[in-house]
């Protein structure tokens, strides 16, 4: 017997889209914007291209990404990270907070000593 309960996602960014091809039924999106993507997307000001932060795709499962790129096709490039941060003379790589190699013992001391207080 066929649901008859209808369906009716609200957003038509990764989430929002994600369920509705995954629910393997008829389903209605609701989206304030006038394209799908959420907050993947870019934006034109006074002729300079800002991207929101959804451009920045992270993800470990292999498929999901397959996936992704495969419905992305052209409109889809695949950046591996190399942001660095420079501080106390040296340059250490971006998350800071996960990458204090180089850094002074002194400065590491400081950061896992604030880790552990926000922690416990």
């Amino acid at each position: 017997m066929p649901e008859t309960n209808p369906v009716i996602i609200v957003g038509a960014g990764p989430a929002g889209l994600g369920v509705a091809r995954n629910l393997n039924r008829h389903c209605m999106i609701v989206e304030a914007e006038s394209v799908p993507g959420g907050l993947m997307r870019s934006k034109q000001i006074d002729g300079y291209v800002f991207d929101w932060a959804g451009h920045i795709f992270f993800t470990r499962i292999q498929r999901i990404n397959d996936l992704v790129s495969g419905l992305m096709q052209a409109n889809f490039h695949w950046q591996n990270r190399e942001s660095w941060v420079f501080s106390k003379r040296t340059y250490t790589r971006y998350p800071f907070q996960a990458n204090t190699y180089g850094l002074p013992v002194s400065v590491i001391k400081e950061c896992l000593m604030g880790l552990a207080e926000s922690t416990f």
